[in-house]
């Protein structure tokens, strides 16, 4: 199943439809996130409804068009990204660096890998496109395109390389403070 049936599924009979989708993912998410933060079970349950909630908005809104994977790593991502939020506020919830073989028994890690590489990519993506197009076409040609700080100096017309360092590093600054806002 696809994020795009969930979405359908949701349209169709909303109140069963995630009434279900709730039911079916709680175990599974409870041991993926005990596997991964140290918190107790009614911390790990409210972001686990949280993750769940702004899942369904973002499907009833239509934002969840582009997303190709499975509505379980979807949700395991929102969540992933709430519980790491809470760490780094200090909350009751500490990300587990060492995990637990029989912690993860039964899970496919593979799905969820994928999601956090696609959903990274997509705030990633979202971000880049927030940028003014002086930042997106120099930081589109160092990385992307892998041309050296003379050829970026020579096609923008900068000065000299120390001035593409400096915009360089500007735009760096720009997009990291785009993707904190995400």
């Amino acid at each position: 199943m696809l994020v795009a049936d969930l979405v359908e599924s949701f349209k169709k009979d909303h109140k069963h439809a995630l009434e279900e989708f709730y039911t079916t993912q709680k175990d599974n998410f409870l041991r993926w996130a005990k596997a991964r933060f140290s918190s107790d079970e009614s911390d790990l349950l409210d972001v686990y409804q949280d993750a769940v909630i702004v899942l369904y908005t973002n499907a009833i809104e239509g934002k969840l068009a582009d997303i190709n994977t499975s509505p379980e790593a979807y949700l395991f991502g929102i969540a992933r990204n709430l519980l790491l939020k809470k760490t780094a506020q200090g909350k009751r919830i500490s990300y587990q660096e060492e995990i637990k073989e029989e912690q993860i028994d039964g899970l496919d890690l593979s799905i969820y890998k994928r999601f956090d590489d696609d959903h990274n990519k997509k705030i990633l993506y979202e971000a880049f496109n927030q940028l003014k197009d002086g930042c997106r076409q120099l930081l589109t040609m160092y990385y992307f395109k892998k041309f050296r700080m003379d050829i970026i100096q020579e096609r923008l017309g900068y000065d000299n390389t120390n001035v593409v360092k400096s915009r360089k590093h500007q735009c760096m600054k720009a997009l990291q403070k785009l993707l904190v806002k995400s």
